[in-house]
């Protein structure tokens, strides 16, 4: 009979911790609001509920609009690194992410991860997700750190700018930060004028000056 106790104490323990380490799908109900509070005093260490390293998925309020997420560091003493991942999914249907990931496309950013975000401040991403029916943010990388509380408050604000931040006036910005590392997949050409030779269609290139260098085309005709 003690034997049965003890063995049934051991697999209650493992059943636990196997339950805590465990990454989960957590689905956040934002509405018709832009603002999504996607969790408060989230512990930076763990898995599962009340802690960071989950997938959080989410409804955007339309298929136009990309979201800033920041993460608010309430650990006075220690900066925390964290690692993102945003997926998304034109499927309406489709609310889980573990186990089905082939489903969903990844979403690229400008910034490089892991990110730092220091002692009690506050970090910004940005995130162009037009024509998703649903997002997934997912958070790894994390470790518990000195100082208390050791927790984040995680915040996602949809908006159809490119920035987690205030414009210059009459400022024009583009979707990379300088330095940002872009696959020629990622580019998306806007097309000038015209075609490369008269009544000739071809492949989009970049800018260029005649047939060949970089710049601006000035000349695409066929000579003689």
């Amino acid at each position: 009979m003690k034997i049965f106790r003890v063995v049934t104490l051991v697999t209650l323990v493992t059943l636990l911790s196997l339950c805590a380490v465990a990454q989960q799908d957590i689905v956040i109900v934002g509405g018709t609001s832009p603002y999504i509070v996607i969790g408060r005093g989230l512990n930076w260490s763990g898995s599962g509920f009340g802690n960071i390293q989950n997938n959080f998925i989410f409804t955007p309020t339309g298929p136009d609009v990309g979201f800033c997420l920041f993460l608010q560091n309430n650990n006075p003493t220690s900066a925390h690194s964290v690692t993102v991942a945003v997926a998304q999914t034109g499927d309406p249907g489709l609310k889980s992410f573990q186990g089905v990931t082939g489903k969903w496309n990844t979403v690229p950013t400008s910034s490089t991860f892991p990110i730092s975000v220091p002692a009690g401040t506050v970090s910004g991403i940005n995130y162009k997700t037009s024509a998703s029916a649903n997002i997934t943010v997912t958070f790894s990388g994390t470790s518990a750190q000195a100082g208390a509380p050791d927790t984040v408050d995680v915040f996602a604000v949809q908006t159809t700018q490119s920035s987690c931040g205030a414009l210059a006036s009459n400022s024009v910005q583009g979707v990379y930060t300088n330095g940002a590392n872009v696959t020629n997949a990622q580019n998306f050409p806007v097309l000038v004028g015209g075609y490369a030779s008269p009544g000739v269609t071809g492949s989009a290139l970049g800018a260029h000056i005649g047939t060949t260098g970089q710049g601006w085309l000035i000349d695409g005709g066929v000579c003689c």
